[in-house]
């Protein structure tokens, strides 16, 4: 779900055979469907087929959705995962501000290994550029999956310019990471993440983390270390701890939101 101007409601997802909006539109796996809603809940029918926007990426495989926002110029950007016969990737589409005739790619971050990457959030800047956040698996030597963001530009291509030429922003401490979530604030780019261990050598598990780069993608070295901070969480056992949102209120502090449990439940 996102809220964007006007206060305009946006859901969006995949259908399947089962479903449909009536007899007449029924959904297959291969359906990405956006629905927009009016301030009272009601479906906007000026937007799309009466208030749906159905899209096909035709990739000839399944795919689904995992996030979406609304850019600037109205036109709105997804993203979620292909799974495809070869390996696995990230979903990039932009759709028009009312539906219909999209741009979609699938995205491979591809570090020498079995090159599967998965998209799990998206934010957009002032210039609607996307940023995509996620996962990869990481280089054969080194096999445990990655935490990656790359960049989209507003014409759906990925931006080599990101973080200092190099494309991406990538977290790979030597254990499973991943970026679960991403928003943009004052143009800063706010991602959290889940590392496979305990940073501060405590317990074993898994620990949130939050980093903060600029709107170019480099470190915001005035927020933790250089850019970086964690969180623990006091239970005992093995812990295992996932953010699912993140947002800045209006005083700058950071709100990450989502799950942990130990070992006893």
């Amino acid at each position: 779900v996102d809220i964007a101007a006007r206060d305009r409601i946006y859901v969006f997802g995949h259908g399947t055979a089962t479903s449909a909006v009536d007899a007449a539109t029924p959904l297959t796996d291969q359906d990405r469907y956006v629905w927009r809603l009016n301030p009272d809940g009601a479906l906007d029918t000026s937007f799309g087929d009466d208030g749906w926007d159905y899209f096909n990426p035709a990739f000839a495989t399944p795919a689904d959705c995992s996030d979406m926002a609304v850019r600037p110029d109205g036109r709105f950007a997804i993203t979620g995962n292909v799974y495809s016969t070869g390996p696995w990737g990230a979903l990039s589409c932009v759709r028009n501000a009312n539906g219909g005739t999209s741009t979609c790619i699938t995205l491979h971050y591809d570090l020498g290994g079995e090159s599967r990457t998965w998209g799990a959030g998206i934010a957009v800047q002032s210039d609607n550029k996307a940023v995509i956040v996620g996962q990869a698996d990481g280089p054969v030597n080194d096999p445990l999956p990655v935490a990656m963001a790359l960049r989209m530009t507003s014409a759906n291509t990925t931006d080599g310019s990101f973080n200092g030429g190099s494309g991406a922003v990538q977290y790979a401490p030597g254990f499973d990471a991943e970026f679960n979530a991403v928003t943009v604030a004052n143009d800063k780019i706010y991602l959290a993440g889940t590392v496979g261990l305990n940073v501060g050598g405590g317990n074993q598990g898994t620990d949130i983390f939050v980093m903060v780069r600029n709107a170019d993608g480099t470190p915001d070295t005035d927020f933790g270390a250089n850019g970086w901070t964690h969180a623990e969480f006091p239970f005992i056992g093995i812990l295992e701890a996932y953010p699912r949102q993140i947002a800045v209120d209006p005083l700058g502090r950071v709100v990450v939101g989502g799950a942990a449990y130990d070992s006893f439940g």
